[in-house]
């Protein structure tokens, strides 16, 4: 059984390449940029000649995908950016790979439920997720950054079977749809539904089969390639 507080401030970053904007219907959009700071200065990718750059990171917090109407939440305890890499123009591209997955029944006492989790066409590892290749693009927008999310090819983020005699939800769900990533000053921050000041600007499109479902978590992230250890950001 699991207690968790309601609410709490939801920190990721957007680890994933370039989608105009404009699909989600906001005019007043513009691109953004990756900056890394060298010598006081911040600079971006084109202009430090970077052509790409591979980024790693990991949730700070477990990460739990809520289902609306179906009454549980999947509770995943780690999460790993595998194959990230960041180019200029903000693009973003990359996998994330969840260990320790779990059903737990909503409400303010989490109940762990009898099912077992495992994504179809993965190495049948209990508990373990890897998410389709990704990409995405930075974009400003009323003062903020923020990163929308697809798979890279399709809707299909992936497939996630659910296993068990007393499984009360047993089958097989598609996971699709778009996230949006808001990225704050030192983390990226990942709430959805978005907490801006005009929420109905954006529209959550992720599902879980054919319910809506909300993704939360919190994580960091690093580059780790030729400019790793340097600090860096978006702007």
């Amino acid at each position: 059984m699991t207690r968790r507080k309601r609410g709490f401030k939801v920190l990721g970053l957007g680890f994933l390449a370039v989608l105009s904007v404009m699909t989600l219907g906001i005019t007043s959009a513009q691109a953004a940029e990756f900056l890394i700071l060298q010598e006081g200065v911040a600079k971006t990718f084109k202009e430090l000649g970077i052509t790409a750059e591979s980024v790693t990171g990991e949730m700070e917090e477990p990460g739990y995908l809520v289902v609306n109407g179906l009454g549980f939440e999947l509770q995943c305890a780690s999460a790993h950016v595998l194959e990230g890499v960041l180019k200029p123009l903000g693009v973003i591209t990359g996998k994330l790979l969840h260990l320790n997955c779990t059903v737990l029944e909503s409400g303010a006492l989490l109940h762990e439920l009898p099912c077992q989790v495992q994504d179809v066409g993965g190495d049948n590892e209990l508990g373990k997720i890897l998410i389709n290749k990704m990409h995405g693009g930075l974009f400003s927008h009323g003062g903020e950054l923020y990163v929308l999310v697809k798979p890279f090819q399709g809707e299909l983020f992936l497939s996630i079977q659910l296993e068990g005699a007393e499984c009360p939800l047993s089958g097989t769900y598609a996971v699709t749809g778009q996230l949006i990533f808001l990225i704050g000053q030192d983390h990226a921050q990942a709430v959805l539904p978005l907490t801006v000041s005009n929420p109905s600007l954006f529209v959550e499109k992720l599902k879980f089969g054919e319910r809506n479902a909300t993704l939360v978590g919190s994580g960091v992230a690093r580059l780790n390639g030729a400019f790793a250890g340097e600090k860096w950001g978006a702007h």
